[in-house]
């Protein structure tokens, strides 16, 4: 104690002391102050990154995603539209027939004058004069 020396020993214990009691201390004051510096940190860069994110990751992907929705739907559109032009060609084909029949069948029987059958055949097939 007072008139005793200090020993190497003491010297080492001391130390050991003083560390804890410094480590204690640092990490107290690392435990409240580095989550106040990441959180400002974060705060000030998180739009940027959300923002570098939303350009590089997001938008090519929903893009990606989003054009090969349109290009398969555009392709069932135009194979519907497609069959539906060849039904509707197939059909006015089938009513220009049947119209020419008519046609003939009045002329045949005299119905109408020729003149105006031919009117009406220049209606029905416009590339097609019948007499």
């Amino acid at each position: 104690m007072a008139g005793e020396p200090i020993t190497k020993e003491d010297i080492k214990e001391t130390f050991k002391e003083f560390r804890k009691e410094v480590k204690k201390d640092i990490h107290e004051a690392i435990d409240e102050r580095v989550p106040k510096i990441i959180d400002e940190r974060l705060d000030a860069r998180l739009p940027l990154i959300l923002g570098q994110f939303t350009e590089e990751v997001l938008l090519p992907s929903f893009t990606t995603m989003l054009d090969e929705s349109l290009a398969k739907h555009r392709h069932e559109l135009k194979t519907y539209l497609d069959e539906k032009v060849a039904d509707i060609r197939g059909e006015i084909v089938l009513l220009r027939k049947g119209f020419l029949l008519l046609i003939d069948a009045l002329g045949r029987h005299r119905v109408l004058p020729a003149h105006e059958l031919q009117h009406i055949v220049r209606m029905v097939h416009p590339a097609q004069d019948r007499t």
